[in-house]
């Protein structure tokens, strides 16, 4: 770890290492790694189960802004990366300099044949519209809390990166409680989003709606990638919905998504951010007052968990908190009527590869992996 002249913190990683052959990439990276570096091929990117191919180079420079829609992916090329289809805008340079708000069904991919630079918002999270490749098919069932006679148990908080927070039970224990789906606790090779946190569960009046998981990002360059002082890179997971009155159960936060980092270099400004957290989750209702929702992370502090609804008012329940960097979610509280649902977990960031190297404290969570 050093820092160059303007005191930004400089990371080696292992060069970039082509496809080389033109054809579809092959997952295993000791066959990547065997082409020799100095005739690359200029169209192929990253290495091992991320690596892929464009049609044609990309010579022309990109400046990103405004919103990317990953299921058209108009500015893009849709290409096969794992077996998930992803969404690739590429450019001989690329920079984003104003914000990008990145939604759609599949994940999003910015590919740089040179240097790729940020220094705004480059958002995948999930709020009242799901992230770039949120909620995928790799989720496991969501765990709604039960419904109940007198009054539904919170819903359990996405898993993915981490587990969620369980779902509180109803009705002084008359709904159980709901346990959470468990986590992928290895590495994802597959570029992928988080998972959406339960509904909480009916009594006789509605539910309250799980957030959404966070969406999913990657960022190649054959250059180096550089996160200035205004960046921010976030994926993610939305907040739960508070009961519904009489006696519903909270919503449960969605997980956080995923990040994925490749270049030849990697500049990080101590103030940059990069973040994948779970939301918070929503209250249990009363027999006439709505829980309240839970709060999206701040992508300002990746340290700091998205509160839930905190109430304890008139028998409401409260919703547990998402999960951020070492602190896990927290599961609702046992109502009185209505359960809290449970928040959100982390998400997955991965750094390829991560040689003798760390983000500088507090700008990033969950804390990668190579």
């Amino acid at each position: 770890m050093v820092y160059d002249g303007q005191m930004r913190l400089v990371f080696a990683i292992l060069p970039l290492v082509a496809c080389g052959d033109g054809k579809s990439a092959s997952p295993d990276a000791r066959v990547i790694d065997s082409i020799p570096i100095d005739a690359p091929d200029p169209r192929c990117f990253a290495s091992g189960a991320f690596a892929f191919c464009l049609a044609a180079e990309a010579t022309a420079p990109r400046t990103l802004a405004g919103t990317i829609d990953t299921t058209a992916c108009v500015d893009g090329e849709v290409l096969a990366l794992g077996g998930v289809d992803v969404c690739v805008v590429a450019g001989s340079s690329v920079d984003v300099g104003a914000v990008v708000i990145a939604r759609g069904d599949k994940p999003l991919v910015i590919a740089s044949a040179g240097d790729l630079k940020i220094t705004a918002l480059l958002d995948a999270s999930t709020r009242t519209i799901a992230g770039a490749g949120g909620d995928p098919a790799q989720c496991a069932t969501t765990v709604d809390g039960a419904a109940g006679t007198n009054a539904g148990a919170g819903g359990a908080g996405g898993s993915f990166g981490s587990v969620g927070g369980a779902g509180g039970a109803g009705f002084s224990g008359e709904t159980p409680a709901t346990a959470a789906a468990a986590p992928v606790t290895a590495p994802s090779s597959v570029l992928r989003g988080g998972c959406r946190g339960g509904a909480g569960g009916r009594a006789n009046g509605g539910l309250g709606a799980g957030g959404g998981g966070g969406g999913a990002l990657m960022l190649v360059a054959r250059g180096t990638v550089g996160l200035g002082s205004g960046a921010i890179v976030n994926a993610s997971g939305s907040a739960g919905n508070g009961g519904a009155a009489p006696s519903g159960g909270g919503g449960a936060g969605g997980s956080g998504g995923m990040i994925v980092v490749h270049g030849t270099g990697l500049v990080v400004d101590p103030a940059a951010r990069v973040i994948a957290n779970g939301g918070g989750a929503g209250g249990g209702a009363n027999s006439t007052d709505n829980g309240t929702a839970g709060m999206y992370p701040d992508p300002s502090k990746p340290l700091i968990p998205a509160p839930g609804d905190p109430s304890f008012l008139n028998n409401r329940s409260p919703g547990g908190h998402g999960a951020a960097g070492p602190t896990a979610a927290s599961g609702g509280g046992q109502g009185v009527l209505g359960g809290g649902g449970g928040g959100g977990g982390l998400g997955q960031i991965r750094v390829l590869r991560p040689n003798a190297f760390s983000f500088p404290a507090g700008s990033i969570s969950p804390a990668p992996t190579d």
